[in-house]
């Protein structure tokens, strides 16, 4: 699943050319576009107007999940588009959202990819959560990398979700962002209720978000993932892993003005 903080980071970009290079190297790939309401990554794999979309799945044209897979051209590599989506899709019911949550997952398929709205919407934190690598994009601007930890945040406190008690944790302003880190939930309760402490800190254990950081341009640009990854040990207390940036590139705007494949129109391109 790929996620961001903010929109114009370059997630659907990641997704849409990971789905294509592993679709390259013979995998079997579908990608999945859960930017309901905003869908786009039909744009980015260059297919037209697919015929079938999520919109069917939703209002039960098709009963499955697998018959809204269309062709991308590339072999290997399936799409199921969220274009066309109903006006409400944007903000399911919970029991469509499951619905659609619990299909994706049955997918036949080497690869699933996810490429899920931006912010931190329920439809974002699920789809985040029950992947097995949840990855988010981050650009080098405070906006970009305020968001992206209280995704990392808004996450961790969903996960919690199903622990009982865990509505008497404190949120309030005076934590960073309005939002407690996973260790200010831990140092809340480790006196009072060490049982659910140790629930707090066996998911933090377990909670690893992945970041890649997009239109590097500077040096400091280049070093804003280690810093990335040292700051949510310090800060929340979390492993996140620094997967690696993407340079700035021109090719990539003339890639999509031309409904082309970033990956597919410039191979050769630096990013």
């Amino acid at each position: 699943a790929i996620g961001a903080g903010k929109g114009g980071v370059g997630k659907s970009l990641l997704a849409a050319n990971l789905g294509i290079s592993l679709a390259q190297l013979g995998k079997r790939v579908v990608l999945i576009d859960a930017d309901l309401g905003g869908a786009n990554l039909h744009t980015f794999v260059g297919v037209e107007r697919p015929k079938v979309t999520l919109g069917d799945f939703f209002e039960k044209r098709v009963a499955r999940i697998e018959d809204c897979i269309v062709d991308t051209g590339v072999k290997g590599l399936g799409l199921v588009s969220g274009e066309g989506d109903p006006l409400w899709a944007a903000n399911p019911r919970p029991a469509t959202k499951n619905r659609l949550i619990n299909q994706v997952r049955e997918l036949d398929t080497d690869y699933l990819i996810c490429d899920l709205p931006p912010g931190s919407g329920f439809i974002a934190l699920d789809f985040f959560l029950v992947a097995h690598i949840g990855i988010l994009v981050v650009v080098p601007e405070p906006t970009s990398v305020e968001n992206t930890f209280r995704f990392i945040k808004s996450a961790f406190l969903r996960r919690l979700r199903d622990i009982q008690k865990i509505d008497k944790l404190p949120v309030d302003r005076t934590f960073e962002g309005g939002m407690p880190s996973p260790l200010d939930l831990y140092y809340a309760v480790k006196d009072n209720d060490p049982q659910l402490a140790e629930r707090v800190l066996e998911e933090i254990h377990r909670y690893r978000p992945r970041i890649v950081v997009n239109q590097t341009r500077t040096r400091a640009d280049l070093d804003l993932g280690a810093h990335l990854k040292s700051a949510g040990r310090r800060r929340l207390g979390l492993n996140v892993d620094y997967l690696g940036h993407l340079e700035s590139d021109d090719a990539v705007w003339g890639a999509v003005r031309k409904r082309r494949p970033m990956v597919v129109a410039q191979p050769e391109s630096k990013v």
